[in-house]
């Protein structure tokens, strides 16, 4: 089963999406797009244990080079990992509302 996430558009004010949990997914598919004229600076981070509130920044696969990076830079696809993974939001480091972040995650059946 695919669940779809809007993690933020050009409606967002705080440059920070809400967290989601993932306890059940496999792998995330984040499509970036850029609304504005800077560059992206988006950061996916990550929490395996819900008592902690210290995201860490998750590493993403560029599905167009296959690259690993620790953000996103470009317009594009990009995957990461879910496993062992409870929690996740997405950083917008530039301005808030330029960026939007539409992502899929696949969960196991």
């Amino acid at each position: 089963m695919n669940i779809k996430f809007l993690f933020l558009d050009d409606t967002d004010t705080s440059g920070e999406s809400q967290v989601f949990y993932c306890e059940e997914g496999m792998n995330l598919t984040l499509q970036a797009k850029n609304l504005g004229s800077g560059t992206l600076d988006v950061e996916v981070k990550g929490l395996s244990d819900a008592e902690e509130d210290d995201f860490t920044v998750l590493a993403l696969t560029d599905l167009s080079s296959g690259e690993t990076a620790e953000k996103i830079a470009a317009e594009g696809l990009y995957r990461v990992s879910l496993d062992g993974i409870m929690q996740i939001k997405v950083v917008n480091n530039n301005t808030a509302g330029e960026v939007k972040v539409f992502g899929v995650m696949s969960t196991r059946q």
